[in-house]
Formats: C-alpha cells, sequence, structure tokens
C-alpha cells in the first residue's frame, strides 16, 4: 500500500500537479451489510457541506473486491484533489477513510471533519475508526 501511495505522489509530481498528503487516515472492520447506508450517509454529509462529489461504480469496486459490495467515494471542495474519501474496496470488511487539506480546507477543518465522521460513525453505525496516520 505505502509502494502504491509512493508512486501516486510521483506520478502527480511529474504531472506537475498539486499534492497534499492526508492529514489523517482511518481505519475500521464494519459489517458490510452496512455499505450501502453507509454510502447514503457520505453523500448526504458531502451535500449538507457543499463538497462535490465524485464516486466509482459500485461495479467496478466489487470487481476489486472479490465480489463483495463496495463503494468509493471521494468529496472535493474546488480543488483538483480530493479532501475526504471513503471506501471499503479491497477487502470489503474495512472501511478506510482518508482526509486531506489543500488551500482552502485547513487543518482545523479537518480536524472538525473527522470529529463529526468519527461521532457519526459511531452513533449510527457502531463503528469505530482508529487513526492510522495523522499529519499533526
Amino acid at each position: 500500500m505505502k509502494i502504491l501511495a509512493l508512486l501516486f505522489v510521483a506520478f502527480l509530481t511529474a504531472c506537475d500537479s498539486e499534492y497534499y498528503p492526508p492529514a489523517f487516515v482511518y481505519r475500521a472492520s464494519f459489517d458490510i451489510t452496512d455499505a450501502n447506508k453507509i454510502e447514503t450517509y457520505a453523500k448526504e454529509l458531502a451535500n449538507a457541506r457543499g463538497f462535490r462529489v465524485f464516486e466509482k461504480s459500485r461495479e467496478e469496486m466489487k470487481g476489486i473486491t472479490n465480489g463483495k459490495e463496495a463503494f468509493f467515494i471521494a468529496f472535493y471542495n474546488g480543488g483538483k484533489l480530493p479532501i475526504f474519501t471513503i471506501s471499503n474496496a479491497g477487502t470489503g470488511i474495512v472501511l478506510s477513510i482518508m482526509i486531506s487539506i489543500n488551500d482552502d480546507f485547513k487543518i482545523d477543518d479537518a480536524n472538525e471533519l473527522a470529529a463529526r465522521v468519527k461521532e457519526d460513525l459511531k452513533c449510527k453505525f457502531n463503528i469505530n475508526l482508529e487513526l492510522k496516520e495523522s499529519k499533526e
């Protein structure tokens, strides 16, 4: 996974693109039967905050998750790179969340969004996100 991240960074640098490393990366096991509800929650959160939503097709995500229900959703606040991604692609049973910063979405914004998402997922789906990486 870290090799893929390094390749991604190299690709962005080669393309002369802006790159902001993730401020936070969270992971948690979850009940895959909640995938549709979590996907709906993420889209509602993005809409409430005025973020643009990008999602990959469920069929494409199933293809890389051995046929299990899977999703990938990214939030954009105007930049070229997402400020938030949520997905269970790959294993299907691990929820991964990445929150990034950019010129218009500062670390305080990332902290606030992380706190909100952690609280919502705990209350609504009994998901306990574990911090895996932090820029702070």
